[in-house]
């Protein structure tokens, strides 16, 4: 039945074909005739006649002969000037259809490159694929999710060296035979994705000359290497020493990353929303003078090394209307673990800073913070209350009270 319906479409679209052409054809025959006849007869006739004229037959003769020249010859200007527009329409239609088949194709083949068993191979897809994007803006989206989602599969990090010395001989006799070219091919796998990271960064970049949040409203272009209006997907994924310094995106999602080594986002600037929920920092992760315009969410992410921000501004538009409601920006780093120092000095929260639950192991540095808000630190684990070497400042109006069964524990409440 469905071949049916379709055939019988078909049929109806012929027939409709077979039933206007006629009338099409018939409808240009009319016009050159009719076009024909006024060049030949009818205009000869009208520009030539006039009531005072006293010209002789053959002035009058050759007068229509000199119209009638005129008129063919600029009939004939307008057939070659109609010609020569159908000829360039055709030729750019042509171009342009010449080009999409080769930007898609090029992008086809680079995708398919990224799964190749060669590192080689993968590292020149990513190189394409940039090329690509930066040669035709309104691709840069798609490029970067891919990019993104190829660093959000499962990737293990080799082992660092001084973890490896710790193991021990006896694991390394344990290994199997293959183990050195499983190490070599992770070793490649990691050039690979920290390449894809730092051609991310490079077109993140804010150019010289303006602010991160000005950054946003530059036209794309592809004379210019910053790519604005870009979000970028990382959810889940294994980043290794990311640099993000000096860049601006759009939005960001971090959710449950993890980051080995080094992460350093100073100067940056997140326009939208920079989600690092339930994310892992293996290392110290780098904020100084950062920029959450909007909302940042670090709730339940675990800081193993320090935590730095000083100089961090928070929810530059801490309010906006949206469908009649005041929707607020927050600062949320509820149920969040600083195992290493937590550095917050002279950090700007305009809007709700959320610390409620968190948990403070090493020093905590609040001073010369402000606030524009609620300031929630209920519930705030301290541990090692008791240690006078640790720095703890905290946000005006909040102190430790110790534990009652545990004086090296406290929470944070509010100073009565």
């Amino acid at each position: 039945m469905v071949g049916g319906r379709g055939e019988g479409r078909e049929g109806e679209r012929a027939r409709g074909s077979r039933v206007d052409r006629p009338w099409l054809w018939a409808l240009i025959l009319v016009g050159g005739v009719a076009l024909i006849f006024f060049v030949l007869w009818i205009g000869p006739w009208l520009f030539t006649r006039h009531p005072s004229s006293d010209l002789s037959d053959a002035e009058a003769l050759k007068a229509e002969n000199d119209v009638r020249t005129t008129l063919v010859q600029a009939v004939a200007g307008l057939a070659v000037a109609g010609g020569a527009i159908v000829t360039y329409r055709t030729f750019r239609h042509t171009r342009i259809e010449h080009d999409r088949a080769y930007v898609t194709g090029t992008y086809t083949t680079a995708v398919e490159q990224l799964g190749h068993e060669q590192a080689p191979v993968r590292l020149g897809a990513l190189y394409s694929l940039v090329r690509l994007a930066q040669d035709n803006p309104s691709r840069r989206q798609t490029v970067v999710d891919v990019l993104c989602a190829y660093l959000r599969m499962p990737f293990t990090p080799p082992m660092q060296p001084e973890r490896a010395a710790e193991a021990g001989s006896a694991a390394s006799q344990a290994l199997p035979a293959d183990a050195g070219v499983k190490e070599r091919e992770v070793a490649q796998e990691l050039q690979v994705r920290q390449t894809a990271q730092r051609l991310l960064a490079d077109h993140l970049e804010v150019p010289g000359g303006v602010t991160g949040q000005e950054a946003q409203g530059i036209d794309a272009s592809p004379d210019l290497a910053f790519w604005p209006d870009i979000s970028i997907d990382l959810t889940g994924a294994t980043l290794v020493d990311l640099d993000l310094s000096d860049s601006s995106v759009a939005e960001a999602l971090f959710d449950r990353a993890t980051f080995c080594g080094e992460a350093w986002f100073s100067n940056v600037t997140f326009g939208t929303s920079a989600f690092f929920r339930e994310a892992t920092f293996t290392d110290d992760a780098w904020f100084p003078d950062a920029t959450f315009i909007n909302s940042a969410h670090f709730s339940k992410a675990a800081f193993t090394g320090e935590a730095l921000f000083p100089g961090a501004t928070f929810s530059v538009a801490p309010t906006i209307r949206w469908r009649g409601d005041d929707v607020t920006y927050n600062a949320e780093f509820d149920e969040a673990t600083f195992t290493g120092r937590a550095v917050f000095r002279r950090a700007i929260f305009h809007s709700d800073a959320k610390f409620d639950g968190a948990t403070f192991v090493g020093d905590a540095r609040f001073d010369g913070a402000t606030f524009g808000r609620r300031t929630g630190l209920d519930g705030t684990h301290v541990m090692d209350a008791d240690n006078r070497d640790l720095v703890r400042l905290w946000p005006d109006g909040w102190i430790v009270r110790p534990d009652a069964d545990d004086p090296t524990r406290g929470t944070l409440v509010r100073e009565q």
